[in-house]
């Protein structure tokens, strides 16, 4: 697989001065670089779909150190458009480190709506590996503000949530058997659920474990199916 590392200083350096933290390396989706306004801006029409797209990648991929900004998955048919503005996975196991995924939108104007949106990433099957990374005021005018995952079994570790929006679950929506796993995470406001399992057929089995869950307008997690399972343990929720 293919390895891309930001942070570094700009006009290059050796490994050693790489701090994505300190040097910022931006991949936006703002073709024209003029979004101004609110989400529904007509200055977001131009924006890329997916800032990032992973299909079938193997675990030896690595994307470490971006902020992934500005995309706008949108769509009036029910298709792969109108999800994952920052990130979309197609049965992709790569690793995602040291990133920030923030304000991308995913919107939907058409009927069944059961599969689409995640604002900052959707993982349509497979299973990632994400470690340090940072879902910040991303939307999605559907399903999952920040995280769409369907029939997945990705890693999230030491991730932060914080402040994602969506009409319904603004943290990380489960769905379809999916069964990821949470450690050492922290969900902080949005404006409805930060995690919730909805599942027609039932199997899907989330962990939670040393995660924060506070400040969320609606239910913190919510299970909608009778054949799905949530685990937690060592974890704070308020």
């Amino acid at each position: 697989g293919v390895a891309l590392y930001g942070g570094f200083p700009h006009g290059g350096a050796i490994w050693q001065d790489r701090d994505p933290n300190l040097h910022q390396t931006i991949l936006s989706g703002d073709l024209n670089r003029d979004d101004t306004g609110g989400w529904w801006d007509s200055s977001r029409t131009e924006n890329t779909r997916h800032v990032v797209t992973s299909y079938s990648a193997d675990d030896s991929t690595i994307i470490d150190g971006f902020t992934i900004t500005s995309g706008y998955a949108y769509s009036e048919s029910y298709d792969s458009k109108s999800c994952g503005a920052g990130m979309y996975n197609y049965q992709s196991y790569c690793k995602v480190k040291n990133c920030k995924f923030t304000n991308n939108f995913a919107r939907w104007t058409g009927g069944d709506s059961s599969g689409l949106g995640g604002g900052g990433m959707y993982i349509d099957r497979g299973g990632l590996t994400i470690i340090n990374c940072d879902f910040l005021e991303n939307k999605s005018e559907e399903f999952g503000g920040a995280v769409h995952c369907v029939g997945d079994s990705t890693k999230f570790i030491s991730c932060c949530f914080i402040m994602n929006t969506s009409y319904y679950v603004s943290g990380v929506m489960l769905n379809l058997l999916s069964s990821p796993t949470f450690d050492n995470c922290i969900f902080i406001g949005g404006d409805s659920e930060a995690i919730e399992i909805w599942n027609q057929w039932g199997g899907a089995n989330c962990k939670i474990n040393n995660c924060t869950i506070i400040n969320n307008t609606s239910p913190a997690i919510r299970l909608q199916s009778s054949g799905a399972y949530i685990t937690i343990s060592n974890s704070i929720i308020w």
